[in-house]
């Protein structure tokens, strides 16, 4: 039940998801992206740097546990 929507630096869509979750999963080419994931009209925003190697992020609402 979150959208998730990822920017590449210069601020383009590169994804968009709607009822992504509880766990999304992407292979993204190596560069600078800002997450933006939306659940319930809250937002949390994130940024990475995807290069050789794993990136995590987590997002958790309140109620959320």
């Amino acid at each position: 039940d979150v959208e998730l929507v990822i920017q590449s630096a210069q601020g383009q869509s590169v994804l968009t998801l709607s009822q992504a979750g509880p766990l999304v999963y992407v292979q993204l080419p190596a560069g600078k992206y800002t997450v933006v994931a939306t659940r319930n009209g809250e937002a949390k925003r994130d940024t990475t740097e995807v290069g050789a190697g794993v990136r995590n992020l987590v997002f958790n609402w309140k109620g959320d546990e």
